[in-house]
């Protein structure tokens, strides 16, 4: 080990920047000049969302907030994009612009959700007042929230976040687009586990469309062809942008109400879900 004290010259590394000092000037649309990490799209950007991720997560987990399972969810799948990037920067065909695409995704669930808990209802997108509902009342299933969580973020949110990043003009977009898949079925099925193993005994039973949300099938059948519909919705906001707007809204809303009826829970099963979170949530 070459000792570096005393060296003359030689600086303290600078910190990574915060998610808070990142978001100030954070802007859809990859710069690879920009001077903010998640507008370049460098790796610190990722790692600033997971830790931003951690810092949220943990109030649900310890209060056993019925937001806590699509935020666990959604903090292990981008640990899990940020090992494989960090493992192969050449993973997709512009990583940076991914890496930017992670930022401004996931700003728009944090958003969605500080505007919720904030009362500013009408900057809430109506599937995520859904959601978020749900949640509140503990009017569904672990496996419901997480439906709603996935179903607003995806069917909501993601068209939107690709058009405003312009990913259907990069070269190669939908080759990337499509290699996130990957990484998304890769995680699903263990984070899946891991949130009925500390919230919800129950998660891993709820089924759509008579696949379990374990079943590696559940991709295949649901998350893969919400993605693939997304990408034509970005399409469809270059061409005609309300009529777009509209039916993106009214479809990402339909399936939620669809989802919180399939998936309501009675008193005893929001008791016992409660009861066993208090127990278990700080399981590994």
């Amino acid at each position: 080990m070459v000792a570096l004290t005393g060296v003359a010259g030689a600086r303290p590394a600078l910190a990574a920047p915060s998610w808070s000092q990142i978001v100030k000037t954070l802007e859809p649309g990859w710069d690879p000049n920009s001077s903010n990490v998640c507008v370049r799209g460098d790796i610190a950007c990722v790692k600033a969302v997971v830790a931003e991720m951690q810092r949220r997560n943990k109030p649900l987990m310890d209060t056993c907030n019925h937001n806590a399972v699509f935020s666990l969810l959604y903090l292990r799948t981008t640990q899990e994009y940020l090992r494989t990037v960090k493992g192969n920067p050449n993973f997709f065909y512009n990583t940076p612009f991914v890496n930017h695409e992670d930022a401004i995704f996931a700003l728009y669930y944090f958003r969605a959700f500080d505007n919720y808990n904030a009362g500013r209802m009408g900057e809430v997108p109506p599937a995520w007042k859904i959601a978020f509902d749900s949640a509140r009342d503990r009017s569904t299933t672990g496996g419901g929230d997480l439906l709603l969580g996935i179903s607003a973020h995806i069917n909501r949110d993601l068209p939107f976040v690709l058009d405003a990043i312009h990913a259907p003009s990069q070269p190669k977009g939908k080759e990337d687009h499509d290699k996130v898949n990957e990484i998304l079925q890769k995680v699903q099925t263990p984070a899946i586990e891991e949130a009925a193993r500390r919230l919800d005994p129950t998660i891993d039973d709820t089924e759509i469309d008579g696949t379990r949300l374990d079943n590696a099938l559940f991709f295949h059948t649901t998350v893969a062809p919400w993605r693939e519909q997304a990408w034509h919705n970005a399409l469809l906001l270059s061409t005609d942008r309300t009529v777009a707007t509209n039916t993106i809204e009214t479809d990402a809303e339909t399936r939620a109400k669809s989802l919180a009826a399939s998936t309501r829970a009675d008193d005893a099963a929001r008791e016992q879900r409660d009861s066993y979170c208090a127990l278990h949530h700080n399981d590994p």
